[in-house]
């Protein structure tokens, strides 16, 4: 912290509160910095993504940990730490370990994860007191430290259609069970896009791909999605699912851009096949920005329009703060930044 409290001349210290003397209040900030030194000498439990040099950290099978350069977006690559054991997502009964080699072993060596830098950290080895390294690409036992970058990542399960996901620490998501009412107000934000009823709409309606979580797409597979993906199939026509202020569309990339007052958010749909059709009333192209567009005006047809991913067709649906005709990028890391935001608030205030 720079300064040792118990150094510190109390003439220096002013009591905030009556209710507490100054001496308490040392007592207080020693004990707070105590804490400090703890939290920050080990990354806490929970899920992980571990990285050197563009190498990950690979769980090859139930007993072989590895390195990979490729960015699998999957379980394998997803570590637990817990008790202070380090298992494999993929393998949960398998955590790493071993002696003179790296091994995945159901009798797992203790492993903490020390802080080194903002995103960076130490696996150690505590039962041997060697640090987790990579000579020759190969993963060894070392007593020299190699600095890690660390990814947080949370786990929900119970997410429509795959489950469990992985999400981005800047998705909002916390560890533990998905909740329903974000599939209650998904279904019924679908139902307003494509017509029908919401009791109609399936998981996989929604789920193809949900804001913040890792993809497993090949073209971003290891990133972070910055929205929600729904899909329809066929020959789907996307309405606007609320009144608003049409700011604009992008024929190129197949975006509509829609402002809502109540929120203060412009709602981005994505990858639509934009063009004016008579016999399925659309006319988007013939709009102003700044035009009132109202709820169920046909936008374009749901397609895969300057998307490289060899997904469906599908709509990608982004929310950003303010008036934009932007998309967002997308982010590699976890603890990257999100240029949109989390879509489900907004999603529930324009029902």
């Amino acid at each position: 912290l720079g300064i040792q409290l118990s150094e510190l001349n109390k003439n220096y210290l002013t009591s905030g509160s009556s209710s507490f003397s100054v001496d308490e209040q040392l007592a207080l900030a020693k004990e707070n910095e105590a804490r400090y030194k703890k939290m920050m000498a080990n990354y806490e439990n929970g899920y992980y993504r571990f990285s050197y040099n563009g190498s990950f950290l690979h769980a090859s099978n139930s007993s072989k940990v590895t390195v990979s350069t490729t960015r699998t977006g999957g379980q394998n690559q997803f570590w637990r730490l817990n008790d202070n054991k380090l298992k494999s997502e993929a393998y949960s009964t398998s955590g790493i370990g071993g002696t003179s080699s790296v091994t995945l072993s159901s009798s797992p060596a203790n492993i903490s994860v020390v802080v080194d830098t903002a995103n960076k950290g130490y696996i150690k080895n505590t039962s041997s007191g060697k640090y987790l390294g990579i000579s020759s690409g190969s993963l060894v036992w070392s007593t020299s430290k190699t600095s890690w970058k660390v990814e947080r990542v949370y786990k929900k399960t119970g997410v429509p259609k795959y489950d469990p996901e992985y999400f981005s620490e800047k998705s909002g998501m916390t560890d533990g069970e998905w909740s329903t009412y974000w599939t209650n107000y998904l279904k019924s934000f679908f139902a307003k896009l494509y017509g029908g009823q919401a009791s109609a709409v399936t998981d996989n309606n929604i789920g193809q791909c949900m804001y913040g979580a890792i993809y497993s797409s090949s073209l971003y597979k290891g990133k972070f999605h910055t929205g929600l993906d729904f899909l329809k199939g066929g020959t789907s026509v996307v309405k606007c699912p609320f009144t608003g202020e049409y700011l604009g569309c992008d024929t190129k990339y197949g975006c509509v851009y829609v402002y809502d007052s109540g929120t203060n958010c412009t709602f981005v749909f994505m990858h639509m096949n934009i063009a004016n059709n008579t016999a399925n009333n659309i006319a988007i192209l013939s709009k102003t920005a700044g035009e009132t567009i109202t709820q169920g005006t046909p936008m374009g047809f749901e397609s895969n329009k300057a998307d490289g991913n060899p997904m469906n067709q599908h709509l990608h649906i982004e929310v950003h703060k303010g008036k934009v005709t932007k998309y967002a990028s997308i982010p590699e890391n976890s603890y990257d930044s999100i240029e949109s935001v989390s879509p489900y608030g907004a999603i529930y205030q324009v029902l």
